[in-house]
């Protein structure tokens, strides 16, 4: 039955209104409404910050609310209402405020009146018309990363209640932070994937693949100093390729007294907080890498390049992150980048050998026919653009059959190596010795005339070992002539030196 409002009495519908009206207005409602709103906010603490300011100024009844951002020895407010909307940007010290405090015990913090509490800037307050305040902590993995304050014109208007009441919505906004954190990470951690995953690729198909690990290894670590470290010979490791401070040619030990060597010897992963810290840290190595603005980059990573063969190689990553919870993925997907990098490498280190192999003479180092052709024929382009005079002499060790026959050849061998040495700490850095076959030898000298050229070709006569002798044919270029006429010129003067006696030098 519905009473007539005429009457004096309530109809049914007015009081199904007030009772709907009242529930609307009731706190715990409010609070339940926004702890739903809440949850429905997409993105981090950027995009959940001024949601939950409006949201805690709301159901706490309270004048202003703030969102700040814990930054290290600050705190920074990324959103304000009410009171609190000018707030917004301001970067406060932790040190001595109440905010630190909050940080420091991870306990909500109640100031009744800012007129008689000397935790917090009185003078501060009174700008922004606060006489009561609180603030509270929103934490995460058991640590304080957002600050959230409530504030009022009244003293006493804020108080212990008050902030127990709105905690379900910090709770609910701390759980909002987690899970978008946790998807950020995974977002993260497969974006990482997918990026060593394609530069695992990228590494076979490289022209350096050394070249383009340590690159890589940088970008993706964020690494300020990267360096690959291959075997010179069983107990020593060389930096052959590196992505920052230049350490190219650098020697360690390949066993555990080192942590590279550590790494390359058990074909597992070293990790050091502080690499110079260790005891095999070479004190002008920490000074050059240590001295610059990257003097922070101490935490390090060792990779062992593996194959199926063992390992082949390790790479070490410098970083100013340490590796933590947060990226303990790292030293993994190195790995896996590693083992495809172990292939490129091992492949492209044969393919250097290989090619040396073709342009040296096995026995003795030298650059081989190939290479001096090659050379002989860029060395007249360049005189004949530049009319510079270039020198070409044919060298040939004097009875060596004789020398075969009584020593052997074995003995023969070793007087060819020692040739080559002596001549090569012999001729300057400019000129070309090579190997030409047998006995025979060759050098370019680009720049020299006949009187230098001698000059150089006479303390290679006088470092033969063995009381062994040499004669050597010595001509010039001729401009406008091709390399196989001056070839021929040199031959005839080596001849002539044979004819008039051996151990000498014949000019034609």
């Amino acid at each position: 039955m519905i009473e007539n409002a005429e009457d004096g009495h309530m109809g049914w519908a007015d009081q199904t209104a007030e009772r709907l009206l009242a529930s609307v207005s009731d706190p715990t409602t409010r609070l339940l409404e926004a702890v739903v709103e809440l949850t429905a906010v997409e993105g981090g603490l950027v995009e959940l910050a001024p949601v939950l300011a409006e949201l805690a100024c709301s159901v706490a009844d309270a004048a202003g609310a703030s969102v700040s951002r814990v930054d290290g020895a600050d705190v920074v407010s990324i959103a304000g209402t009410g009171l609190l909307a000018g707030t917004q940007g301001m970067r406060n010290a932790r040190a001595g405020s109440l905010a630190g405090l909050v940080v420091a015990t991870a306990a909500p913090q109640v100031c009744h009146d800012t007129h008689q509490d000397t935790r917090v800037d009185r003078a501060a307050c009174d700008r922004l018309g606060i006489r009561s305040m609180a603030i509270m902590p929103m934490r995460q993995a058991s640590h304080t990363h957002a600050l959230v304050m409530l504030a009022s014109p009244e003293p006493g208007a804020i108080t212990e209640d008050l902030v127990e009441f709105i905690g379900p919505l910090l709770r609910a906004a701390a759980v909002k932070l987690a899970q978008a954190s946790a998807a950020e990470s995974a977002a993260a951690q497969l974006a990482l994937l997918q990026d060593v995953t394609v530069t695992s690729r990228e590494v076979l198909l490289a022209d350096d693949p050394g070249l383009y690990l340590v690159e890589e290894v940088a970008r993706i670590a964020n690494a300020q100093h990267v360096y690959l470290l291959l075997p010179q010979d069983p107990g020593r490791l060389v930096i052959t390729r590196c992505a920052g401070h230049s350490l190219l040619g650098m020697v360690t030990a390949a066993d555990s007294t080192t942590l590279s060597g550590a790494a390359y010897s058990t074909g597992r992963p070293k990790i050091a907080a502080d690499w110079t810290a260790h005891p095999a840290a070479r004190p002008h190595v920490v000074d050059a890498l240590t001295s610059d603005q990257d003097g922070g980059a101490r935490s390090a990573a060792y990779i062992p390049l593996m194959t199926a063969d063992g390992p082949v190689g390790v790479v070490v990553a410098l970083m100013h992150e340490p590796i933590t919870a947060s990226n303990i993925d790292l030293p993994g997907l190195l790995q896996l980048l590693a083992a495809e990098a172990g292939i490129a490498i091992t492949r492209d280190v044969l393919r250097r050998k290989l090619a040396d192999q073709a342009r040296t003479d096995p026995l003795t180092g030298l650059a081989n026919r190939r290479v001096w052709n090659e050379r002989l024929d860029f060395e007249i382009a360049r005189a004949q653009r530049n009319g510079a005079p270039l020198a070409v002499a044919v060298l040939d060790l004097d009875f060596f059959k004789r020398f075969n026959d009584s020593f052997g050849h074995p003995a023969g061998d070793e007087l060819l190596r020692a040739v080559s040495d002596a001549w090569a700490g012999a001729v300057r850095p400019t000129d070309l010795l090579a190997r030409l076959g047998g006995e025979e030898f060759g050098v370019i000298l680009p720049d020299a005339d006949i009187p230098a050229a001698s000059a150089i070709l006479e303390r290679l006569g006088a470092v033969v070992p063995c009381d062994q002798t040499v004669s050597i044919g010595l001509t010039l270029h001729v401009g406008g002539e091709e390399s196989g006429a001056t070839m021929e010129r040199a031959d005839r003067a080596l001849y002539a030196a044979k004819g008039a006696g051996r151990n000498r030098v014949v000019t034609q």
